[in-house]
C-alpha cells in the first residue's frame, strides 16, 4: 500500500496535482506585489498592492505614489519594495513593524496574510492600480483616500502631542 507522502510524489512526478493545489499556483505565479513603508512622527504606515507580471505601468504608478508619499517621511531613505513575489512579501510583512495597512485593492491572499481582529480599525482600502489606471477618473479616488488616511494619522500625532 502507497502512503499519502508516496502518493504525492508520484502524482507530482507525473504532473497530476489537486485542483486546489493548481488554483493557487497559477494565482500566486501571474501575481506580483508592492510594498511601501511609510515613517511618520509615531506610526508606521504599510502601502501594498498586488499586480500583474505584464503591467509594467502599474509598478510606475506604485512607484510615483510611494514617491509622494516619501515627501510626508521623517525618513530620508525611501522603504520601497516593487515587483518581489508572494514569498519575498510574506518575509517582508512577518519581519516589520506598522501601526496602519492602506491596501490598493482587495487581493485575498494579501488580505489574508492578516489577522482581521487585530487590524480591522487601522486598515484601509482603495482601488487597485489596474482599476486606477483603466479609469483615469478613479485616481481622484485614490488621491482622496491616501489623503484621507494621511489626515487621519497626521490628526492622531497632532492630538498626541498635546
Amino acid at each position: 500500500m502507497i502512503n499519502n507522502l508516496e502518493k504525492s510524489i508520484i502524482l507530482e512526478e507525473l504532473g497530476i496535482d489537486f485542483i486546489w493545489r493548481i488554483r493557487k499556483k497559477t494565482n500566486n505565479k501571474n501575481k506580483i506585489y508592492h510594498l511601501y513603508f511609510l515613517n511618520l512622527i509615531n506610526y508606521n504606515i504599510l502601502f501594498a498592492s498586488v499586480a500583474s507580471y505584464e503591467k509594467d505601468e502599474e509598478a510606475e504608478l506604485f512607484k510615483n505614489i510611494s514617491l509622494y508619499l516619501n515627501s510626508q517621511s521623517i525618513n530620508e531613505s525611501l522603504n520601497l519594495s516593487l515587483n518581489i513575489d508572494y514569498n519575498k512579501m510574506m518575509h517582508i510583512l512577518e519581519s516589520s513593524k506598522y501601526d496602519y495597512i492602506f491596501l490598493l485593492g482587495k487581493d485575498p491572499e494579501l488580505l489574508n496574510f492578516f489577522d482581521k481582529e487585530k487590524i480591522n480599525n487601522m486598515m484601509s482600502f482603495s482601488l487597485s492600480l489596474d482599476e486606477v489606471l483603466t479609469n483615469p477618473s478613479n485616481k481622484k479616488i485614490l488621491w482622496q483616500d491616501i489623503q484621507i488616511i494621511l489626515t487621519k494619522i497626521n490628526g492622531k500625532n497632532n492630538n498626541e502631542s498635546i
